[in-house]
């Protein structure tokens, strides 16, 4: 038989507590997650305005209606002849 000691304590890389490493750890973490928060932030504003202007053009309005209308049309005609 031999005797193995197997140790199951954090790994550390300097001496002392391991709360410095684990605070920069952690700061790194949320720097990149504030980082890409405000990326996708931007980008949904963006989109946002976008459809915003794209909602005001009278051309993009009539294509809608027509859209829904033609939609309006196969859901009548699935239930008319669907109906139980």
């Amino acid at each position: 038989m031999s005797n193995v000691a197997i140790d199951f304590r954090p790994f550390t890389i300097f001496e002392g507590p391991n709360d410095m490493l684990y605070a920069e750890i952690f700061d790194q973490f949320f720097k990149k997650l504030r980082l890409w928060r405000k990326r996708k932030e931007y980008e949904l504003t963006k989109m946002q305005q976008f459809m915003k202007d794209l909602f005001q053009i009278k051309d993009f309005q009539i294509f809608l209606l027509i859209i829904f209308l033609n939609r309006a049309d196969d859901l009548i005609n699935f239930f008319k002849k669907n109906i139980l």
